[in-house]
C-alpha cells in the first residue's frame, strides 16, 4: 500500500484551501514559470518518495473536480454520507491503472479494462481526453459509443465537457475553439495571411458516437 499519497495533489490542495491554484499575477514571470511546470508534470509526471504517478493521473488528480461520496462527521458523532464536487482521492487501482495506460501507450498497444459499474472510469477516460486536448498539440482523441444516449447526460462527453469548463475557467491553459459543438471541439484560430484566411489548429479531441464520427478535435 502506498503512503502519503496526498502529497500527488498538491495543485488540487491549494485550490481546495484559496479557491486557485496560484497567487502569482497574470503576466508574470512567476506565473508563465509556475503554469510551465505544472504542464509538465500533466505530461511526464509527478514523484514523491521514489513513487511516480504517470501525467495523466497528475491531470486526473489535480485538475478533474468529481461527483463523489463526501462522509461527513456529525456533532454526535454519526458519519453521514453526501455527493459533492471535489477533487478525486487517491486510490492504489487507479494508480496501476493510469500506469497500465501509459505503458500501452509507450510500447503502441491497446488496452481493454473490464470493470464494475459505478467505478468512475468515465471520470478517469474523461479526464485523458482533456489532458490531450490542452496539453498535446494536434492530438486527435475520439469516444465511440453505439448511441448518443451512452455520451451526454452523465455519460463521458458531459464529464469531459465539465473538466473542460473548469480548466477553462480557472488555469492558464484556455484555448480558442475552431468547433465549439455538443459533439465536437477543436481548439485554434483564423489567421489572416497575405489576403487569406489561414486556420491555425492548436489540439484536437473529437468525441463522437460511431455512428457519427468527425474529423477533427474534443
Amino acid at each position: 500500500m502506498l503512503k502519503d499519497t496526498h502529497l500527488f495533489s498538491p495543485a488540487a490542495h491549494v485550490f481546495k484551501e484559496n479557491g486557485w491554484y496560484t497567487d502569482a499575477l497574470p503576466g508574470t514571470k512567476q506565473y508563465y514559470e509556475h503554469w510551465d511546470t505544472e504542464q509538465h508534470r500533466c505530461l511526464h509526471g509527478y514523484e514523491v518518495n521514489g513513487v511516480k504517478i504517470s501525467g495523466f493521473h497528475y491531470f486526473y488528480l489535480n485538475y478533474c473536480p468529481i461527483d463523489r461520496v463526501i462522509d461527513e462527521i456529525q456533532p454526535d458523532g454519526e458519519v453521514i454520507s453526501r455527493r459533492d464536487r471535489s477533487f478525486p482521492a487517491f486510490y492504489d487501482g487507479d494508480w496501476e491503472y493510469f500506469n497500465a495506460v501509459d505503458k500501452a501507450r509507450r510500447e503502441n498497444k491497446h488496452m481493454v479494462v473490464l470493470k464494475a459499474r459505478r467505478k468512475g472510469f468515465s471520470y478517469k477516460a474523461a479526464a485523458m481526453l482533456c489532458r490531450n486536448y490542452f496539453h498535446v498539440r494536434n492530438s486527435k482523441n475520439f469516444v465511440f459509443a453505439s448511441d448518443k444516449q451512452y455520451l451526454t447526460g452523465d455519460g463521458m462527453l458531459s464529464k469531459a465537457w465539465d473538466i473542460v469548463s473548469f480548466v477553462d475557467d480557472n488555469t492558464a491553459w484556455s484555448q480558442p475553439r475552431l468547433i465549439d459543438r455538443e459533439m465536437h471541439k477543436q481548439s485554434g484560430y483564423k489567421k489572416n495571411v497575405n489576403g487569406a484566411d489561414v486556420t491555425l489548429v492548436l489540439l484536437f479531441v473529437n468525441i463522437a458516437p460511431a455512428f457519427a464520427l468527425s474529423s477533427g478535435s474534443l
